[in-house]
């Protein structure tokens, strides 16, 4: 289904497609599909999830980057798993 909508232009079939792998736990296409998403509507929950996706493969500072992002859209989740990614790494 989320393939056909990305065959057939629908933009936001790439985040759909991301949070897919993403619980099916394919890493690199669920981070193939955030990164398309972002690149084609800078969608925040794109990069809200990429900041799980980084932080579940303990890739920190990629992570810090996504949530810093998503917090600056105004995803006020984004600060909460900063808090935790900051306290995984012990800063």
């Amino acid at each position: 289904m989320f393939l056909r909508g990305v065959q057939k232009g629908d933009k936001e079939a790439y985040y759909n497609l991301g949070v897919l792998y993403f619980q099916q736990k394919n890493y690199d296409k669920a981070e193939e599909m955030f990164l398309k998403s972002i690149e084609e509507t800078d969608d925040v929950n794109a990069y809200f999830n990429l900041g799980l996706l980084y932080s579940q493969e303990k890739k920190y500072d990629k992570a810090e980057e996504m949530f810093l992002k998503a917090a600056q859209y105004g995803e006020k989740k984004a600060y909460y798993d900063l808090g935790i990614l900051y306290f995984q790494q012990k800063i």
